[in-house]
């Protein structure tokens, strides 16, 4: 039960990555729903392994009872199946509930702590300009912009940042393009994934890029640091020094 009802869950959860987000696409219903699926899933295969060895424990008890033995394995069977639904729960409510929440927040409350947006095209369609958060729609709405504003050649970017996802969605289309990306006052966390998608990226004098590690709600810092992958590819290819991209990522 304990072997195969793990080995299952791993599998089941890798699949449901592949169902859920195929091309690796920011998405948050995606995200949402794969988050659901697979603790559901978990959920699923924990009760049928503690039942399980819980009804084996049974049957080995009263084995044992009917040729006047003791069956203390079946009895820390059973405490090891009491301490599993004490360790699920915490998992839950540790890492499960926090994510669902806000997974939940982002599909469907339009991620009311960052922002909202703004575009808008300057100098006759040769500039643009992107000013609040990074969220869910960003990137849909800049390229519907960017379709009516074909001698586009500058972003400008002010934001305070917000959805790591959307950042690297709209990078890949500023690379794209050949855009350059110009900042004359802040650009912040996520904005700064968007900032070196530009062919040339241009700081004005006093203008601040702020850099930080991801962070989302109940995720582990080994599964943060496996989420910033992207990240600290893209810084890469974008020429940052290895020892900047490394003090920015584990900044908290």
């Amino acid at each position: 039960f304990g072997v195969l009802g793990n080995i299952f869950a791993g599998l089941l959860v890798a699949s449901i990555m592949l169902v859920f987000q195929p091309d690796g696409d920011y998405n948050p219903q995606a995200i949402f729903a794969a988050i659901l699926a697979v603790w559901l899933g978990i959920g699923a295969i924990a009760v049928w392994q503690l039942v399980g060895v819980w009804r084996s424990a049974n049957r080995h008890v009263n084995a044992r009872v009917l040729l006047g033995k003791k069956s203390p394995w079946a009895a820390a069977a059973k405490v090891a199946v009491f301490l599993g639904v004490l360790q699920l729960a915490g998992a839950f409510l540790s890492s499960g509930w926090p994510q669902l929440f806000e997974a939940g927040r982002m599909s469907f409350l339009d991620d009311p702590d960052i922002p909202a947006y703004a575009i808008r095209v300057m100098r006759d369609g040769t500039e643009a300009e992107i000013t609040g958060g990074f969220k869910y729609g960003l990137t849909d709405d800049f390229v519907r912009k960017l379709g009516a504003a074909r001698q586009l050649k500058v972003i400008h970017l002010d934001s305070s940042g917000g959805r790591i996802g959307e950042a690297t969605k709209l990078h890949k289309v500023i690379r794209s393009k050949g855009l350059d990306t110009y900042v004359s006052s802040n650009c912040m966390s996520a904005c700064t994934v968007a900032f070196a998608a530009g062919t040339r990226r241009i700081l004005r004098r006093g203008a601040v890029l702020g850099f930080h590690a991801t962070s989302f709600p109940g995720m582990t810092n080994q599964e943060l640091v496996g989420a910033s992958h992207d990240q600290r590819e893209i810084f890469s290819a974008a020429g940052f020094e290895i020892g900047f991209i490394n003090k920015a990522l584990s900044t908290p």
